[in-house]
């Protein structure tokens, strides 16, 4: 039996605002591209439907929510930074502070998202982070790395590394203790269990206090007669009227219940679709590529990639094969 020749295919998804359907009304929405037939998937209604349905579940904990949350509201990310790190002296400088802050001073190195990034007048620095799932001792390492990365220069003195907070705000216990807070050092001391001599050097480390703080919230903490427990409650409510903290609530009624805050989340949740739009191109490009054995170029053209995109999808290819050569290698 002769083998049946392969097909070519090209399909992609796509926002697009410009698609007219056929009653002539101006549309758009989530677009299937098969061969160049358009296929609207969602109008921009149905969307729309969906985020509201979505606004209103979210949490303050919630990654989607906490952009809007704390984006150019210095007094109440000061606020909750203040609970969190009993820090009474700690006031935000308005110069140094950011949200959805990207790290990604080393070339060729993967992009780190902070959520909350910011600096007080005093030179410490804070990144805090909305950690749902994963709030892993590997995470925290990466979230020091790039905060020691971005904040020290070539041929700096490492003693003038400033003071670093990372902070996690997970939505459960991921330590197991009950309590509000755990504070870890940037390093594993359980392997050096048994070790009388390192564990001394441990210990007097931690008595001359370092300058790296890796702090995580527990979700599950319910003791509300303090301020830490109340914090935690209100990161966890959907309702406005169910929160302990007025600066929280009002800004929750703002982003939820005014046509420019549920305009302002909206929008975020369309920046987000984008994003995954563009790693859902990139995972179906390096598809291609493997199996067809096509080089970068050839695959986004047969894609319809936009030639103002391509620079960006090859670079992101090439350390896509990069990282998974180097994980192959690895194991064999």
């Amino acid at each position: 039996m002769k083998p049946l020749k392969k097909r070519e295919i090209c399909c992609k998804i796509r926002m697009d605002k410009e698609v007219h359907p056929e009653d002539g009304k101006e549309g758009g929405g989530l677009i299937l591209e098969v061969n160049e037939e358009l296929i609207i998937l969602r109008s921009p209604e149905e969307i729309h439907a969906e985020d509201l349905k979505k606004l209103a579940d979210f949490r303050i904990i919630d990654d989607t929510f906490a952009r809007s949350f704390f984006k150019k509201d210095l007094k109440l990310a000061q606020f909750v930074l203040r609970i969190i790190t009993e820090l009474d002296d700690l006031e935000i400088d308005p110069t140094d502070y950011e949200t959805q802050f990207d790290v990604k001073r080393l070339v060729g190195s993967r992009s780190l998202i902070l959520d909350v990034h910011g600096g007080d007048t005093k030179g410490r620095k804070y990144d805090l982070e909305m950690e749902k799932s994963d709030a892993s001792p590997e995470r925290s390492e990466v979230h020091v790395s790039a905060m020691v990365t971005e904040h020290m220069d070539a041929g700096d003195d490492f003693s003038n590394l400033p003071e670093l907070y990372v902070i996690f705000v997970c939505n459960h216990d991921e330590v197991g203790n009950g309590r509000p807070v755990n504070e870890f050092m940037y390093l594993n001391t359980d392997r050096f269990k048994g070790n009388e001599e390192i564990e001394k050097k441990i210990e007097a480390h931690q008595s001359m206090g370092g300058n790296t703080h890796i702090l995580k919230v527990n979700g599950d903490y319910k003791d509300t007669d303090s301020e830490i427990g109340k914090l935690i409650h209100d990161f966890k409510c959907t309702r406005a009227d169910d929160m302990y903290f007025d600066n929280l609530a009002a800004k929750t009624r703002e982003l939820k219940e005014t046509p420019e805050g549920v305009k302002t989340v909206c929008a975020v949740m369309e920046q987000e679709r984008q994003v995954s739009n563009k790693e859902n191109t990139l995972r179906i490009m390096l598809n291609v590529m493997r199996s067809q054995g096509w080089d970068a170029e050839k695959a986004m053209e047969v894609m319809g990639i936009n030639a103002s995109e391509r620079e960006l999808y090859a670079r992101s290819a090439r350390f896509e094969l990069a990282k998974n050569k180097s994980a192959t290698q690895a194991t064999t």
